[in-house]
């Protein structure tokens, strides 16, 4: 519901029409009152997302990049255990956070549970939900040891690179241009494309001097820049928005080169700023 708010939005329709417009199929899938007035408000504070290129960190790349078909997100049973097989090693310990709506933002609903991978995949396996999906939920990109702070991540193994513009095609086309070494590409069930970036550092110094290096190639494009941290949180594939009447999705699994070294030595090849 709150795609299909900001897409009232973004064509013209003022507030009070949308969300009669809406009433009717969001009371029909058990929407109350309140919950459909607060996910149209929500969707029209948000601003409209600008195409690449018109944002205050504009796209431009030195060649153009060539628009590749995205693949589209749709809900898949078995999304959450794929992303889970592909992003994490056997006897990893992932934190999942749930999700919560409060004062027209969303945000984790608390520090989340710590399994290890196996125990996640036996409790997707039996069919047990996740609590607080309400808009979705979380998971740390990295593998932690009791807690998800950042002196307790235990294997430097991924960034996050999410874009603050563009359409899904573009953030795709910019992800497959780059061949950017990815263990999972997941659509958030709204705006942006999270790319699961393999930067397979050995420690936290690692990790930070890799990350630059990461970001500073990826400057040409509207990316996030408060993702840098090993502690980050993406959005868990395969949890459903359910505000939104949408689900995260798993877009992609191992794309581009095959890890670190290969891709940095890729991009020194290629020369680019």
């Amino acid at each position: 519901m709150f795609l299909a708010a900001q897409q009232l939005r973004d064509a013209g329709m003022d507030e009070a029409s949308a969300i009669d417009r809406l009433y009717p199929s969001a009371a029909s899938s058990g929407l109350k009152d309140r919950e459909i007035e607060a996910a149209v408000k929500s969707a029209y504070r948000r601003t409209a997302r600008q195409p690449l290129g018109t944002s205050i960190n504009p796209f431009k790349p030195k060649e153009p990049i060539r628009l590749e078909p995205c693949p589209q997100p749709s809900h898949h049973a078995d999304d959450v255990r794929r992303f889970l097989l592909s992003a994490f090693n056997e006897g990893d310990r992932v934190c999942i956070v749930g999700a919560i709506h409060q004062d027209d933002s969303e945000r984790p609903s608390g520090k989340g549970t710590i399994k290890t991978r196996e125990e996640w995949l036996k409790q997707f396996h039996a069919g047990v939900e996740l609590p607080d999906t309400y808009v979705g939920a979380y998971v740390c990109i990295n593998p932690c040891g009791q807690s998800r702070r950042s002196d307790d991540i235990t294997n430097f193994r991924h960034a996050l690179i999410e874009f603050d513009s563009g359409t899904m095609e573009e953030q795709w086309s910019v992800i497959s241009a780059l061949e950017l070494p990815c263990s999972a590409v997941i659509h958030s069930g709204s705006r942006s494309v999270h790319a699961w970036v393999k930067v397979e550092a050995k420690d936290a110094k690692e990790y930070e001097e890799r990350v630059s290096y990461l970001y500073a190639k990826m400057s040409q494009f509207d990316i996030d820049p408060k993702n840098k941290d090993a502690s980050r949180l993406s959005r868990l594939p395969g949890a459903p928005r359910k505000l939104a009447n949408a689900h995260q999705a798993l877009l992609a699994t191992n794309t581009g080169r095959s890890g670190w070294s290969e891709w940095k030595a890729h991009m020194e090849a290629m020369n680019l700023p």
